[in-house]
């Protein structure tokens, strides 16, 4: 899923946006100039102190309602197994706090110094590294979640190989991500807040995610909007199956090993 790529949007602050004229993914130009270094002092706590540009981490915290979503989601699976579970991309713990709550063995990972310390004086058991540093035998967990993580990566298809390598057979990956089909994205275009590099590098569509899933061996089950006010959407497994669900943006998905 790669091509030569069509400029199509030039931001303010220097940063170019190429879109690739085979599959449609559109990519920062710059990310091929963005080591570890720069990415690690991207998500210090000035990036938490005003979370997506708006408010501090610390109030999307509070709410704790997206966490509460998806770790009822998760808990609503048919599974069998041990409840354990890893977060790639954990922040400050909210969604390893609420999985917890129902009984989940949680351990996440983290890239920034600053949010894996404040989830680790939380009591939560986070090692600060990115995926390729993480230690771990292979189908080691029932589950392996990453919240609005992948479009903050460097490489979004060896992300999610490292990622199923740790998902046991018969496991789950669950994952959110930016849609450029969904409502606001087409209503807003460039004026959209996730259009925001250097920390978002990649925008995609579901196709693209649904690649890199079978790429890595997994069988996407779900794939729906994750911005919704029927809260009910997020309560058991039966309400998932065979719901068409509103997409503003971001999009679920749930896939097997």
């Amino acid at each position: 899923m790669a091509g030569s790529d069509q400029h199509v949007l030039k931001k303010p602050e220097t940063y170019h946006l190429d879109k690739c004229k085979i599959c449609g993914l559109i990519q920062a130009r710059e990310r091929e100039y963005i080591n570890d270094d720069f990415r690690k002092a991207l998500y210090g706590a000035d990036y938490f102190a005003s979370y997506g540009g708006k408010k501090p981490y610390q109030d999307y915290m509070q709410k704790n309602r997206p966490f509460q979503r998806m770790a009822r989601i998760l808990n609503g699976l048919n599974r069998a197994g041990n409840n354990k579970v890893l977060e790639i991309g954990c922040g400050y713990g909210g969604f390893m706090e609420e999985i917890s709550l129902l009984g989940w063995d949680a351990e996440g990972i983290e890239l920034s110094e600053h949010a894996a310390k404040a989830a680790q004086d939380r009591g939560l058991n986070v090692r600060c590294c990115d995926l390729a540093s993480q230690e771990g035998a292979s189908g080691a967990y029932d589950a392996v979640v990453t919240l609005a993580t992948i479009e903050h990566v460097l490489d979004p298809k060896q992300f999610i190989v490292d990622a199923a390598r740790y998902v046991r057979p018969g496991g789950i990956l669950m994952l959110t991500s930016i849609d450029m089909d969904g409502i606001l994205p087409k209503l807003l275009g460039r004026r959209w807040p996730q259009i925001a590099p250097p920390w978002h590098l990649y925008y995609f569509k579901q196709n693209h995610i649904a690649f890199y899933l079978e790429n890595a061996g997994l069988k996407p089950r779900f794939v729906g909007g994750k911005m919704l006010p029927l809260t009910s959407f997020y309560s058991t497994k039966p309400y998932l199956e065979g719901r068409r669900i509103i997409n503003f943006g971001y999009v679920l998905f749930i896939a097997e090993k």
